[in-house]
């Protein structure tokens, strides 16, 4: 049976600064290792057949790992929170030229 998100649960993960990363499933049966370690554990915990992980070059992270350490979110909005590329022009400034 599929699994349900508790009510006003967000599901869907986004990837706020995406260039260089991919999303991949792990398809073998293959020892692969997350690239960092859980808190309070001294050893790397493996990637399993099936599951979903981010890489960027050759660091390979579970998705928990990579939502701990800020590289994925739940926010859906990430990008409201971003400094504007946009000018705002002052009216006590002269216009740009």
């Amino acid at each position: 049976m599929p699994e349900t998100l508790d009510e006003g649960g967000e599901g869907r993960l986004y990837v706020p600064d995406f260039a260089g990363w991919k999303a991949a499933i792990k398809h073998d049966w293959n020892k692969e290792y997350c690239f960092v370690q859980r808190p309070g554990e001294e050893f790397y915990h493996l990637l399993v057949t099936g599951e979903i992980f981010l890489q960027r070059g050759t660091e390979k992270y579970c998705l928990s790992c990579a939502l701990r350490h800020g590289y994925v979110t739940h926010d859906r909005a990430f990008w409201l929170r971003r400094p504007s590329s946009i000018v705002e022009y002052r009216p006590s400034e002269p216009p740009p030229e």
